[in-house]
This record gives structure tokens, C-alpha cells and sequence, in this order.
């Protein structure tokens, strides 16, 4: 059966997900590769160099941002000038299918998913400001980017450090777990490390 490719569809379903334009289009593994690129080979790339220049960060981030961007524009062109290539003829195959669209869709997004929940867990993650105790440095409802490669490489989910880092050190601002609740974070500057005697006077 004939049914010539519709490229507004193709640029549509690679907006709802990488290579799902290309499977509709006729290239499933040219989408799937594409996919591997923008979820996988990227966040390396933002990985790698936040963990090599640290000081850089918010630097990487708007270009991981601009670059994916620019990934996405290039996925849905090619997928665009595919399905024009097979505008006038082309024979449906097994997977050009809406059951099929559809499975593509949620696993992809499942993958999608749990990429950027290891990122947020073990690379970097952006906290709001809930208090004013870091005042005037950080004020109220202040966003922070946190690179969490800083003191160790981490096992996303499982907090459990594979590469140590550098240790805290005086006036770094960090956040972590409170102790007595583990729902929340906290934001504080360091004032003491190991071998450090800290007074507390007139709570001060």
C-alpha cells in the first residue's frame, strides 16, 4: 500500500520525540541514532566538561541549551527532507503503524526520563532559595546551579561515590541533605572543616 509521506507530520512527531519524524519517514535507523546522539553522547559531553572545567559551568549550560537546540532544528529538518524524498511514493512497511508511533514514543520518553533524573541526581541540578538565612549573598527565591561532580563522581540514584573529589573548604556554599528530614535540602556556606573547633557565642 502507497501513502505518500507528509513532511508537516515528520517535523511534528521529531518535536514530540528524536527519530520518531524519521520513523514515520521511512528511516527508523537514522532516528534512533540521532536519538542516541541528543540523549546520550551530549549529556557525556556536558558531563565530561563540567567535571574538567568546574569553574565553567553556567558557561556549559547555556551552551548544552543553545546546542540542543540547534540538534533539534537539525533532526527536524533531515526528517523533513526525508519524508519530501518520499513524498509522492512511498510503500508502508510493519512499523508504520499508530500502535507502533505510540510505543516509540513512551519508551523514548521513559529513556528520556531517566537520563535527565541521573543528570539531576549526580551531575547538576538547580535549587530554588527558600529562606533567608544566606543572606546577603543568596536572597529569597534565588536560583542556583549546583555541579555535583565537584566533591566526588556519584552512582546516579544510589549516591555512592566512584571517583572521589575535592574536598569542602572554607566559604564554599553548599547544599545537602538535612539529617533530621531527608525531604529537604539545605543551602549553608562552609565556616569549619575537619580538625576545626567552632564556637557558638550569644548564637552567633
Amino acid at each position: 500500500m502507497n501513502k505518500p509521506r507528509r513532511p508537516w507530520i515528520a517535523a511534528l512527531l521529531t518535536l514530540l520525540a528524536l527519530g520518531l519524524g524519521h520513523l514515520y519517514a521511512g528511516n527508523p535507523k537514522r532516528g534512533l541514532i540521532l536519538f542516541c546522539i541528543g540523549e546520550i553522547l551530549l549529556t557525556v559531553l556536558l558531563v565530561l566538561l563540567i567535571f574538567i572545567f568546574p569553574d565553567f559551568i553556567i558557561f556549559f549550560c547555556i551552551a548544552s541549551i543553545i546546542s540542543s537546540f540547534a540538534f533539534l532544528v537539525f533532526c527536524i529538518v533531515d526528517a523533513v527532507s526525508i519524508a519530501k524524498r518520499k513524498k509522492e511514493n512511498y510503500e508502508l512497511v510493519k512499523y508504520n503503524r499508530w500502535f507502533v508511533y505510540v510505543g516509540y514514543f513512551i519508551i523514548l520518553s521513559l529513556i528520556s526520563s531517566i537520563v535527565s533524573a541521573g543528570v539531576k541526581d549526580s551531575v547538576i541540578k538547580a535549587y530554588k532559595i527558600p529562606a533567608a538565612s544566606m543572606m546577603p549573598t543568596l536572597l529569597v527565591g534565588d536560583h542556583v546551579l549546583v555541579n555535583k561532580f565537584i566533591y566526588g563522581i556519584k552512582i546516579p540514584f544510589l549516591r555512592k561515590i566512584i571517583v572521589p573529589g575535592k574536598d569542602p573548604k572554607r566559604n564554599d556554599i553548599i547544599v545537602f541533605i538535612f539529617p533530621k528530614d531527608r525531604s529537604k535540602d539545605f543551602v549553608k556556606r562552609v565556616i569549619g572543616v575537619d580538625g576545626d573547633k567552632i564556637e557558638i557565642k550569644n548564637k552567633k
